[in-house]
């Protein structure tokens, strides 16, 4: 390791400590520029255990909060970072548990509002993009054959295929 490599990582350890400090005594946008240098590794780490883009924003955003409320915690035993990082992964670990229980939950527990009536969380039914597009591209593809067809024989097939009229 040569000087200046040696000097660079001192500036930025010393850097880093008068950041925790602001950020104890209050300054927000300090914890900012302390976090930044980490938040890519930190997203990327929590993509690889929670496996969605959103997921994984949303636990680190819970990660860093968390972080910010603590940071009078941090003993500087560790760097920073080490400190971050276990922080982040705990979050996505704890946020993979939680999500595999509301999976698992079963719709036969009966949880009634103040009203009597049932309440129950379902999935959404709505169909994704991809279901959108191929419903499309076989709605066109039917009107360009039926197009083909006399006016007789399209009216056949209308009211037997798509009207559900029996002949």
């Amino acid at each position: 390791m040569n000087w200046g490599t040696r000097m660079a990582s001192t500036e930025i350890a010393v850097s880093e400590e008068m950041q925790i400090r602001l950020v104890r005594s209050g300054n927000a946008g300090a914890f900012c520029e302390l976090i930044r240098p980490y938040r890519r590794k930190l997203y990327l780490k929590t993509l690889s255990i929670v496996d969605n883009d959103a997921d994984a924003e949303e636990v680190v955003q819970n990660a860093l909060l968390k972080a910010f409320n603590k940071i009078s915690q941090f003993r500087e035993e560790a760097s920073f970072y080490t400190w971050l990082f276990r922080i982040t992964v705990n979050e996505a670990r704890m946020w993979l548990r939680s999500s595999r229980r509301h999976i698992h939950e079963s719709l036969d527990n009966n949880n009634e509002d103040g009203e009597g009536e049932l309440m129950r969380e379902i999935g959404d039914s709505r169909e994704g993009p991809f279901e959108v597009l191929e419903k499309k591209q076989v709605r066109l593809a039917i009107l360009k054959a039926l197009r083909r067809l006399s006016a007789t024989h399209r009216e056949v097939v209308v009211l037997r295929d798509l009207r559900l009229c029996s002949i």
